[in-house]
């Protein structure tokens, strides 16, 4: 399984934030400090394994609490899924996976 994209409509201080990744190759994340890195890992495991309501609060000052609404995008066997995780009232949120059919998809 590989993680090929990412996007997050609200987390923390990004809103409408995409980011493709390549699907073939190892992608590294760097920056400077206080650049987003570790929100952007808080943001990947949030998606996997649940929101923690202690994790947006510090995020106050750039918004009131907002939701924490976002996707990952992962190849498995050569097909993609979406995971899909939204937390409206701070707590870990409700989930949603779907298969997407890529143009080069096996047939089953």
């Amino acid at each position: 399984m590989k993680l090929t994209g990412i996007e997050i409509e609200h987390f923390g201080p990004w809103n409408q934030l995409s980011l493709p990744l390549a699907s073939d190759s190892l992608t590294v994340i760097s920056g400077s400090n206080e650049s987003g890195k570790s929100t952007l890992r808080r943001f990947i495991r949030g998606v996997l394994f649940g929101f923690k309501a202690d994790e947006s609060a510090g995020f106050e000052p750039w918004k009131k609490r907002t939701p924490s609404v976002g996707s990952l995008r992962l190849r498995h066997r050569g097909r993609l899924i979406e995971i899909r995780r939204a937390a409206h009232d701070g707590g870990s949120g409700f989930v949603s996976t779907r298969w997407l059919k890529p143009t080069n998809a096996p047939a089953n």
